[in-house]
């Protein structure tokens, strides 16, 4: 995980550049900031911030979030991002992406191809480098940030939902939490049924948590 006192060095570097970046029309530190905004402020995974497109971007859509694909398969999350990291895509999109149709890559490469992992990678170990942070990846931001939004909401589930882990206990595991921290649901998972008397709900192993007639389906 990064400390506080380092991401506010590695923002304020980063930051700093983008903006003298912008006066002489140099593209490479705006999108230096725009990944660092992603990933240590939305907590989104650097395959997640590769496949994503213009219209994926919050104001695209009838919601003012920004929706991620989930590890590359069909279905999606909502994120809701701080209004600096909205500002930030704004003006990458107006002054770099503009004219762009919805379906169109957010990132690309300076040959005009989507940007791939391994360049988002590289681009994080080079920043972390630029001031004094060894080893820097992509994780380690993903890290700081579940840790601070759980410290900030102490809300498992909303976690769990940002992060887009199919597990509670994933998040839970994670953050070093025991099994006995896990939040108790009020009501089934599956059908929102209130529990009875003398039938509690039960846990099945992605940490939802099912009444007495959905417990026997699942298994």
């Amino acid at each position: 995980m990064t400390r506080a006192a380092e991401l506010k060095r590695l923002r304020g570097h980063i930051q700093s550049q983008a903006k003298t970046a912008r006066q002489y029309g140099r593209s490479r530190p705006v999108v230096d900031e725009v990944i660092l905004s992603l990933l240590a402020d939305a907590g989104i995974k650097p395959k997640e911030l590769c496949q994503l497109n213009i219209g994926d971007l919050p104001g695209y859509r009838k919601s003012d979030t920004l929706r991620v694909r989930n590890n590359g398969s069909r279905s999606f999350r909502e994120i809701e991002l701080p209004p600096e990291v909205k500002i930030t895509l704004e003006r990458f999109v107006k002054i770099w992406r503009s004219g762009t149709k919805r379906s169109d890559p957010l990132l690309l490469t300076e040959r005009g191809n989507r940007l791939g992992y391994m360049s988002i990678y590289s681009k994080i170990r080079r920043m972390g480098q630029e001031v004094g942070l060894k080893d820097l990846k992509p994780q380690r931001l993903r890290q700081t940030y579940m840790v601070n939004l759980f410290q900030q909401e102490q809300d498992l589930r909303l976690v769990q939902q940002r992060l887009g882990h199919s597990s509670i206990k994933t998040t839970a595991q994670a953050l070093g939490l025991a099994s006995s921290q896990l939040p108790k649901a009020k009501a089934c998972e599956a059908c929102g049924a209130k529990p009875k008397k003398n039938q509690p709900l039960k846990q099945i192993e992605s940490g939802q948590w099912l009444c007495k007639q959905c417990y026997a389906e699942f298994e």
